[in-house]
Parts: structure tokens; C-alpha cells; sequence
């Protein structure tokens, strides 16, 4: 393939990826400086791994520092400080001017995600999965660097973006499908795992589809769950990837919409935006990306045509 094929800088897939990277931060940016929900706290307050630094660092003694009004507000003020950055950076990642400057902050914006990911696990009990799950969020500042910054479009840039779905959805799919000792199937409970499926899927699935029994719940998580792990699977087949794709768009808006849809109440809706506002946008990267990716497909296909380079 030549390299002088190129799709047009501000093509539809990469303005998707761009849409989904300003909604991701801009999610964060309103769940940091109203919400405050974000587990930092649980390493700053943990005290295998801080005590030897509030000892000779702060000179207080652990329960001053856990106790401390001071402390505690210092560490609401980091939280908030770091929701203005993701304001900053979402702002960047919409009009991507300076370059390098855009580069620069949206590359920072992947670091913070990827910390972020780690004090969820630390928060989980630390479960590998938690930190897997967020392998696209935590990717997308970086691929609009890559996509819409550097213009990286070809083959190389959808397996990218191929791995970080994949990545994703196989840590979505095991919470769906729990693997525990306790697994209704004996050879998963062999398999020496233990993460279980998490209350708030068993709950959405309840309350969204007006269940009547847990045991229907998980059995449909279940079935969820392997189906996360073929179209993870299918994403890396010829021409099948296109079935994967297609079913992570449709899911993942599912998904992020269920949030809303679950817990929306009319009576108090400007609470329920409030509260489940920003865990929408942040989950909208799990169906823009895969549509991107679909997209993106579709140009280079069209480009190739045009320049007499159709690749089988």
C-alpha cells in the first residue's frame, strides 16, 4: 500500500473519535468537580502504602492524618483541580489548536486516565478487570493524537484501536459472566479466579427489564458476557470484525444509556442528570469508538478505490 493514499484530515471517523474523547473528559471534568466521586482517597488514605510518607514527610501520626478537616479538604481540592485539567484537555480535544500543545495535554489526559484506572482497582479490591475495563477510556486522548493530530489512519491505526476495544469488552465480559469458584459451570470455578459479577449489573438488568428474580438477571449477564468475549474475538477475523464492531457500537450505547434509563425519575430529574449525566459521556467512547472504527474501514476502503489500490 502506498503511503500517499490519505483520507482527508477531518474525516467523519476521526471527528467520531474526537466527539468521543471531548464527551470521556468532559464526563470526568463533571464527575471530579461536582460529584467528587473518584477514589483517591483510597490510596492517600491507605495505610500500608502511606504511613511511612505521613510519618516523615507531614510528621503526624496516622490517625491525625486521617482525621485532619485540613487534609481532608486538601485532598477535595486535588480532585477538583484535576476535573478543571480534564475541562482544559476536553476543550483541546475539540478544537486540536495549538498542535502540539493539544498533543501535549491530551497525552497528559491519557496518564491521568490510566492513574485513574489504577485507583479503581485499588478501590475494587484490586480485581485485574477493573483496570482492563478502562483500557479504551484511558486510550482515547491518545488515539485522537494519533488519528486527528498525527494523521495515522492506516491499517496499523484500526488494529489499534481493535485492541483497545478488545482489551475492554473481555474485562466487561468477565464481570458479566462472573468467574468465581462458586460459577454455575464447575470448569470455570476450576479455573482458580474470583470476580464476581458486581451488584450494579445485577441491579441495572433487574430494574431496566422489570425482572423478577436475581437468578434471571445473572443468567442473562451471563449470555452478555459471552457475547462481549466472541465480538472481542471477531474483531481480529476478516470480515468478521465487522460483526464485532457492530455489536460493540449497539452495546456499548445500550450500555451507557442503561445508567439513565435505570435510575431516571421524573419527580427529581435534574438529580438524576446530575448523578448519571457524566457516567453516560464517559461510556460514550464505547460506542463512538467501535462506530469510528467502522467508519474509518469504509474511508480507507474508498481511498483505496480511488487510487487503484483495492487491498483483498
Amino acid at each position: 500500500m502506498r503511503e500517499d493514499s490519505r483520507i482527508p484530515a477531518f474525516s467523519l471517523s476521526s471527528w467520531l473519535v474526537r466527539l468521543a474523547c471531548v464527551l470521556l473528559l468532559a464526563g470526568q471534568a463533571w464527575l471530579h468537580m461536582d460529584v467528587g466521586d473518584i477514589p483517591l482517597r483510597e490510596l492517600l488514605w491507605n495505610e500500608e502504602m502511606m504511613t511511612g510518607i505521613v510519618h516523615k514527610r507531614l510528621g503526624m501520626t496516622w490517625n491525625e492524618y486521617v482525621t485532619s478537616p485540613e487534609i481532608d479538604r486538601g485532598i477535595s481540592r486535588i480532585i477538583f483541580g484535576m476535573g478543571v485539567f480534564y475541562a482544559v484537555a476536553a476543550l483541546f480535544a475539540l478544537v486540536l489548536r495549538p498542535r502540539t500543545v493539544a498533543a501535549t495535554v491530551l497525552c497528559a489526559a491519557t496518564v491521568l486516565l490510566v492513574f485513574l484506572a489504577w485507583l479503581e482497582y485499588l478501590d475494587q479490591a484490586r480485581q485485574w478487570t477493573v483496570f482492563w475495563e478502562h483500557a479504551l477510556q484511558s486510550a482515547t486522548p491518545l488515539l485522537v493524537v494519533l488519528l486527528c493530530i498525527l494523521e495515522r489512519r492506516g491499517w496499523g491505526m484500526q488494529a489499534l484501536l481493535r485492541l483497545a476495544l478488545a482489551v475492554t469488552f473481555i474485562a466487561h465480559g468477565v464481570f458479566a459472566w462472573g468467574l468465581s469458584p462458586e460459577h454455575p459451570l464447575p470448569w470455570i470455578g476450576h479455573l482458580g479466579f474470583d470476580v464476581a459479577t458486581p451488584g450494579s449489573f445485577v441491579e441495572m438488568t433487574l430494574e431496566s427489564l422489570d425482572l423478577e428474580t436475581e437468578e434471571e438477571a445473572l443468567q442473562i449477564l451471563h449470555w452478555a458476557g459471552l457475547a462481549d468475549f466472541i465480538a472481542a474475538i471477531l474483531l481480529f477475523l476478516p470480515k468478521l470484525w465487522i460483526l464485532g464492531a457492530a455489536y460493540m457500537t449497539a452495546w456499548g450505547f445500550l450500555t451507557a444509556l442503561a445508567r439513565l434509563w435505570t435510575y431516571f425519575e421524573s419527580e427529581v430529574w435534574a438529580e438524576t442528570l446530575r448523578t448519571w449525566g457524566p457516567e453516560f459521556l464517559v461510556r460514550g467512547v464505547h460506542w463512538l469508538v467501535p462506530l469510528a472504527l467502522l467508519v474509518l474501514w469504509r474511508e480507507r476502503v474508498a481511498q483505496e478505490r480511488r487510487s487503484g489500490l483495492l487491498r483483498d
